[in-house]
């Protein structure tokens, strides 16, 4: 399983939960138990700090991009993230983000918002839908 750490509801560290605009693995765990963990994430105040375990953002953004065409936010997070660049690649960096971000541009934070229902086709459980944006998220990596 994954831990995160709450301080003082101005800083969460979601170590491989969630990452920015993206989701971990399940690896052993089930869709219902990240669906019950993003849950109590996006419960914390809006301007919370998401301090995330690895930066992938700018591939995150990508895909939200694919999960969701017509969301004008994530299309400028992904242009801002590519801008800022990775820090592990000598860029500025895009951690943190806040809960309020997450909630406008992450497609795991969104399974209950209609154009992330859309991509995951008729289905009424949410704990599906997270696994289907898992899903797709994977089949997208192998695309991509």
């Amino acid at each position: 399983g994954h831990v995160c750490y709450h301080v003082d509801d101005a800083h969460v560290f979601t170590g491989d939960t969630m990452f920015v605009s993206g989701a971990g693995n399940f690896n052993t765990g089930t869709p219902a138990q990240m669906t019950e963990a993003f849950d109590k994430i996006l419960g914390l105040p809006e301007s919370t700090n998401v301090w995330v375990g690895h930066e992938y953002t700018a591939k995150n953004c990508a895909f939200a991009c694919f999960c969701e065409p017509n969301n004008e936010e994530i299309k400028k997070r992904l242009e801002w993230a590519k801008g800022q660049g990775s820090i592990h690649s000598g860029g500025k960096g895009t951690i943190p983000s806040t809960i309020a971000m997450e909630k406008a541009c992450n497609p795991f934070a969104r399974i209950d918002h209609l154009s992330v229902m859309d991509f995951c086709g008729p289905c009424d459980d949410r704990s599906e839908r997270m696994r289907l944006v898992r899903k797709g998220k994977d089949d997208w990596g192998k695309m991509a």
